[in-house]
């Protein structure tokens, strides 16, 4: 058996999302698997991810990746839902709280957690840390079952899921029972049907929040359907061809009034050109500059001290070999060409007399 895992490695190779609860490729080894694809497969109900040639459950994999710990307990999913993995709907519980946070067996025939019947009598029962505890005997089973809730509730708190959250799991334990005994999948969905299931609607913004495959860390959603095209586009391309009919040509983009790239709300979007996306990004602050980028060799502390030295009399090429730069990025950095949201002023100092004032540099 390969040895655990380290946290270092797991946020190297997978990417967790706390608020859907996915994890996906950040370094691939496989021609059938690309980055940004979910990591891993559902077996009983609860996802499973293949690393080193050893298999996690997704939902202790979600939280050592938070926490930096691998959990001394069990990981409870709250909502029953075992492939629900959003940070959110998980917690750290006994073998106890675990079990009676659960839906009712498929072979109760009360239909009551803790609830069984007994020579015409329904009688309530309770198990806590391997001891149980008779509650009583009644006429009807909806009072054992409240008599049951009551005690489970003094010994754990109120239920975290709801009625409706209950119902849905036993249609997934329904469903995984079929499959074993060879009840054939339904239809495959449409394309249509892919694509409503696969965002999630913000009731305070109005976005609807992608929640499926994207294409790296920029956070765009992907789409692919036969039916639009025989590439995969952009989410927020998709929703727009979707709701309002094709782009015209493919020099035009989908904007975002909303700001945010996940977002796939036809209200939220409107077309322009590749000019007008970049006047968005620039008028909202929503673009790298300066030291942000990833390319950059200066600082916005090199380029004041720059034009600080040059105005004292220091020259562009003798700038630029003092700070490993080009001689073309030394002048425009100095001149304001670039990094102009540097508040250290542009030297006023002219070129050497002589000198061709068109030149890029003076000696």
């Amino acid at each position: 058996m390969s040895e655990l895992v380290t946290c270092e490695e797991l946020k190297r190779r997978l990417k967790y999302n706390k608020k859907t609860g996915w994890f996906t490729w950040l370094v691939v080894r496989s021609k059938k698997v690309a980055v940004g694809d979910r990591a891993g497969y559902e077996h009983k109900g609860y996802r499973h991810i293949e690393l080193n040639d050893r298999y996690y459950a997704e939902h202790r994999l979600a939280w050592f990746y938070v926490t930096g710990q691998w959990p001394d307990r069990l990981v409870d999913h709250k909502n029953l839902n075992r492939a629900d993995n959003r940070w959110g709907n998980l917690r750290l519980t006994t073998d106890s709280q675990n079990q009676h946070n659960t839906t009712v067996r498929l072979t109760n025939r009360t239909g009551f957690l803790g609830v069984y019947e007994r020579d015409g009598r329904f009688r309530a029962r309770i198990e806590i840390d391997g001891h149980r505890i008779g509650l009583g005997d009644y006429a009807r089973p909806e009072q054992a079952a409240r008599a049951y809730e009551e005690a489970r509730a003094a010994a754990f708190g109120p239920r975290l899921h709801t009625k409706a959250d209950m119902e849905a799991a036993i249609r997934k334990r329904v469903a995984r029972l079929q499959h074993a005994l060879g009840v054939k999948p339904k239809p495959k969905l449409t394309y249509l049907e892919r694509f409503f299931q696969s965002f999630v609607r913000d009731k305070e913004t109005k976005c609807w929040n992608w929640v499926s495959r994207t294409f790296d860390e920029t956070g765009y959603g992907i789409f692919k359907a036969k039916e639009l095209g025989h590439r995969a586009m952009a989410a927020s391309r998709a929703s727009w061809i979707i709701h309002n009919g094709p782009i015209a040509t493919s020099k035009l983009v989908v904007r975002h009034k909303c700001d945010n790239r996940m977002c796939v709300n036809p209200a939220h979007l409107i077309i322009g050109t590749y000019k007008q996306n970049m006047q968005d990004c620039v008028e909202r602050d929503r673009i790298n500059r300066g030291e942000d980028r990833p390319q950059s060799k200066l600082t916005e502390e090199m380029v004041s001290k720059m034009r600080i030295l040059r105005q004292e009399g220091k020259s562009f090429r003798a700038l630029a070999n003092e700070f490993g730069v080009a001689l073309y990025c030394a002048v425009s950095a100095i001149k304001g060409v670039t990094w102009k949201h540097v508040s250290t002023p542009v030297p006023t100092r002219q070129f050497a007399p002589g000198r061709h004032k068109g030149h890029i540099g003076e000696a």
